[in-house]
């Protein structure tokens, strides 16, 4: 009887081990699929927030996949073992070595398990992502400038929307990658209005949550500091200074505010009105055919369309307004195709960009053609590159890739369009391009691109590319106020900032 239990008990804990190991490996094929390369932030980002709002059909993609590798695994090893067992000349064999062929398999499955926590510790960087300084918290040392809230003044207060769209990048101009501009409307907005080249995707910035936040905050995000009042300060974001200084501030999604935190994230930035699927449903009626798009939510037809109603209303206050809107369509995987509005030609994801562009500048046309337009500044930006999708490895194998930023209708214009920048620089020059007048021209750690002053990624390239992501984040620390107070100044290239 003894015996039996043993023998249950070690072929139990070898089950256990192999379908954590094989789970990993699972868990590894559905995000490198699905998502190409991911960091770390984006990872635990994304597990340790709410899963609610999210597209079922992805999150049973993932489980079966997991589901799946565990079962296969569990085949592939015990199988063959089973077998020699049912054989009766094999099965008195090892008949009294059955234990010792378990504690094999629990010393194999256990070396495995090392094996592949080691690689995946490898291959997100975890060492130094727990155990190194914050690299994130040194460039704010060294080259953070944070003006009080009260000295950011304004000469003129243009309005501000800002069309957050998913996952469009540069590369879908390139005639030599896809044999065609995919995005011919965008292209003649970039041509007849203001853009810059140079932007780079730094770590914190990668994923849509992270591009919008530190397009707003000009901070990376990070998993270890947002929610913790880490900030250095938190009234230093585009929302609350548009608050502070007479502004409505509104945002809109199609999909669920609920995934991820988003809605507590922005409204937690200073966005007073924010509407999202479950909210616009209340108030526009439930999702039909018309309206539904992928699984995410709204297509972007009937989010723009509902867009339009709400800013002419909110045009006709006296306050001037910030408005974000944030695209669906061309999320990946599961985008959606608008057939009502669009003519399919490559039957591929292609004919979904290029039904993007036709979208986005309809509606920055009708922007245009308001009565309050003449004060109305546009910004159109990409909220990170494109993951992974069906024609990536056209995009993956460009050399120069970067996020799409057109500006329409900036008050002010920069000295230089090329540039080397990443989203972080996007909220001061945000700012800059409604009227604002900034101290140094910049807040955080992003520099506002219509100054001449460089950037910290001009300054520090190697540093930003490679110490973002490295080490827990230590802004809500004794220390770290410490450090930070015994600094005279904080230099954004030759600027002095006050703290």
């Amino acid at each position: 009887m003894k015996r039996k239990i043993s023998t249950k008990l070690l072929r139990a804990t070898g089950y256990f081990l192999y379908a954590i190991v094989f789970g990993i490996w699972g868990a590894l094929g559905f995000l490198f699929y699905f998502f190409g390369s991911v960091s770390v932030e984006q990872v635990l980002f994304h597990t340790l927030n709410p899963v609610s709002g999210t597209n079922p059909l992805l999150l049973g993609r993932g489980i079966a996949i997991v589901i799946t590798s565990i079962v296969v695994g569990w085949a592939v090893f015990y199988t063959p073992s089973c077998f020699v067992r049912a054989t009766s000349k094999w099965n008195k064999i090892l008949e009294e070595k059955w234990e010792d062929q378990h504690f094999f398999q629990i010393s194999f499955a256990f070396f495995l398990l090392v094996l592949t926590i080691a690689w995946v510790g490898y291959r997100f960087s975890l060492y130094s992502y727990i155990f190194g300084e914050s690299g994130v918290d040194e460039l704010i040392i060294d080259h953070g400038v944070f003006p009080h809230e009260n000295d950011i003044k304004f000469d003129k207060r243009n309005n501000l929307i800002v069309v957050y769209m998913e996952s469009i990048e540069n590369s879908y101009h390139n005639v030599d990658a896809f044999g065609e501009d995919l995005m011919p409307g965008l292209s003649k907005l970039k041509d007849a209005n203001l853009s810059f080249t140079g932007q780079m995707q730094v770590r914190g910035t990668e994923f849509t949550v992270a591009g919008t936040f530190s397009s707003l905050y000009a901070l990376p995000f990070s998993v270890s500091c947002e929610g913790k009042s880490a900030l250095v300060n938190t009234n230093l974001c585009v929302p609350k200074i548009l608050v502070r200084n007479g502004y409505s501030t509104h945002f809109i999604m199609g999909s669920s505010g609920a995934f991820t935190d988003t809605r507590k994230i922005l409204e937690g930035m200073g966005v007073q009105d924010f509407q999202d699927r479950e909210s616009l449903q209340v108030e526009y009626g439930k999702l039909n055919e018309e309206t539904r798009g992928s699984i995410w939510g709204y297509n972007d037809r009937s989010l723009f369309e509902i867009a339009k109603k709400r800013l002419s209303s909110i045009a006709e206050e006296d306050a001037p307004f910030f408005f974000g809107i944030a695209t669906i369509d061309t999320h990946q995987p599961d985008e959606f195709f608008d057939k009502a509005i669009c003519v399919e030609k490559h039957h591929n994801f292609l004919d979904i960009i290029s039904c993007a562009d036709y979208q986005i500048t309809n509606f920055v046309n009708w922007v245009l053609a308001q009565p309050w337009a003449k004060n109305t500044t546009i910004l159109l930006m990409g909220d990170h590159l494109a993951p992974k999708h069906y024609v990536s490895e056209k995009t993956y194998d460009l050399r120069h890739r970067s996020i799409e930023n057109i500006w329409v209708n900036p008050v002010r214009m920069p000295v230089n369009t090329q540039r080397s920048f990443t989203t972080i620089d996007i909220a001061p020059t945000m700012l800059e391009a409604i009227g604002a007048n900034l101290p140094q021209h910049a807040f955080n750690l992003g520099v506002s691109l219509m100054d001449g002053h460089p950037t910290v990624l001009e300054l520090e390239k190697e540093r930003m590319i490679n110490k973002l992501g490295a080490g827990a984040c230590d802004r809500n620390t004794p220390s770290f106020r410490e450090r930070l107070a015994q600094k005279p100044t904080q230099k954004t290239g030759n600027k002095k900032g006050s703290h």
